[in-house]
């Protein structure tokens, strides 16, 4: 018997999505509400790895990660998602916020194509979690696409 599920998560390893002292962990949130299996991996910086690796081998070490869950698990759709705030991105020197959302946003849609030309049959959804204020380290994923 395989072991299958629906979807996959690739997001950036930031404890301050996943588990924060306060108990939060909103990858697991958003999973849960996709009320569906999803196997999750993790790199700094999400997706930047596919668009711009800093090292040799980065992106295909991804991409194995992720051809790995589409072969064993019989992944359908992937869930793209980049933080704002993000260390991985450090090195880009944002000089505004509306700057680094725009970048995020426009690596988000280069690793689609990636993606989409190395998987075509997989479905693959895009998403941003913006920090709620300034003063928190409370984020909401918001959709970038249907």
């Amino acid at each position: 018997m395989a072991n299958t599920c629906e979807s996959a998560v690739v997001t950036c390893e930031d404890f301050r999505l996943h588990q924060k002292p306060v108990g939060e962990n909103k990858i697991a949130e958003f999973v849960e509400n996709l009320g569906e299996s999803s196997d999750i991996i993790t790199r700094g910086g999400g997706i930047k790895d596919l668009v711009r690796p800093q090292q040799p081998g980065f992106r295909k070490s991804l991409l194995k990660d992720i051809e790995v869950s589409i072969n064993l698990h019989e992944i359908s759709t992937f869930f793209l998602i980049n933080h704002e705030d993000c260390g991985g991105y450090q090195d880009l020197e944002f000089d505004t916020k509306k700057e680094e959302i725009n970048q995020h946003k426009d690596d988000l849609e280069e690793a689609k194509e990636i993606l989409k030309k190395r998987f075509p049959s997989i479905e693959i959804k895009l998403c941003l979690a913006r920090k709620k204020s300034e003063e928190t380290w409370d984020f909401k994923i918001e959709k970038l696409d249907n």
